[in-house]
C-alpha cells in the first residue's frame, strides 16, 4: 500500500503548512488594538469652518433665488454646529450658540422668502358639476340594464 504523502503530495504539503500556523505564533506577542468604541471625533475648529463655508454658500445662493439650495446648505451648516455642540460642549460656546441662532433666523428667513410667490397666486375655485337629475339617472339605469340584457 501506498502511504497517503505520497499519492499526494501537493495536499500533504498543505495539510503540513495548515498545521505550523498556530504554533508560529507561540512566543509572539501582539499589541492590542485599541477598542473600537469611539470613534476619533472631528476637531471642532474643522467642523466649524465647513458650517461656516455652508452658510456663506447659502447667502450666495439666496443672492441667485436658489432657495431650496440655499435651504439645503443652511440644514448642513445648523447640523455642523449642532455635532460641535453635541461632541465638544465647552468648545467656545458663546461663538457656536451665535452661529446657530444666526442660522435658525436665516432659515426663517428663507423660508419666507419661497413661500412669498406662492401668496401671489389667485385661488381659483374647483368646478363643481350639478347633481344629476333624478328622473334622469333612473331612466339611464334602465337603459343600462336592457342594453346588458341583449
Amino acid at each position: 500500500m501506498v502511504p497517503w504523502s505520497a499519492k499526494s503530495p501537493s495536499l500533504a504539503a498543505v495539510f503540513a503548512f495548515s498545521l505550523a500556523i498556530p504554533f508560529s505564533t507561540i512566543g509572539t506577542t501582539h499589541a492590542q488594538e485599541p477598542a473600537a468604541e469611539e470613534e476619533a471625533q472631528p476637531d471642532p475648529t474643522d467642523v466649524y469652518f465647513q458650517g461656516f463655508n455652508a452658510t456663506r454658500a447659502a447667502e450666495k445662493l439666496e443672492q441667485a433665488g436658489d432657495f431650496i439650495g440655499a435651504a439645503e446648505k443652511l440644514d448642513e451648516a445648523r447640523k455642523c454646529f449642532e455635532s460641535i455642540q453635541r461632541d465638544h460642549p465647552d468648545w467656545k460656546k458663546d461663538m457656536v450658540a451665535g452661529r446657530m441662532e444666526r442660522v435658525g433666523h436665516a432659515i426663517a428667513e428663507i423660508r419666507r422668502k419661497a413661500m412669498e410667490p406662492l401668496k401671489n397666486l389667485k385661488k381659483v375655485p374647483a368646478r363643481v358639476e350639478p347633481a344629476p337629475d333624478p328622473a334622469e339617472l333612473k331612466a339611464l339605469e334602465e337603459t343600462i340594464r336592457r342594453m346588458s340584457r341583449g
